[in-house]
């Protein structure tokens, strides 16, 4: 029997049964698809992250390098 991967089947398919048993594979496939739904999901957001920062940090740091650069020249 082909092991369901995505989150959303799996639900579909526990919808039938009123309860599941805790040690019963349709339980173990339900914890199984959501935390690796929940591990994509904080991929997505952490490359959405870097992909909008990614841009300010480099403009942030070259002012940073470019005040200290002149703080060093002012007191020597």
């Amino acid at each position: 029997m082909p092991i369901a991967k995505s989150l959303k089947k799996i639900e579909q398919k526990l919808k039938k049964k009123s309860a599941v048993h805790p040690k019963a594979r349709k339980f173990k496939q339900l914890n199984r698809a959501t935390l690796r739904e929940a591990k994509i999901t904080k991929r997505q957001t952490d490359r959405e992250m870097a992909r909008d920062g990614q841009g300010k940090l480099k403009g942030a740091w070259h002012v940073y390098d470019t005040d200290m650069s002149s703080f060093k020249d002012e007191v020597h």
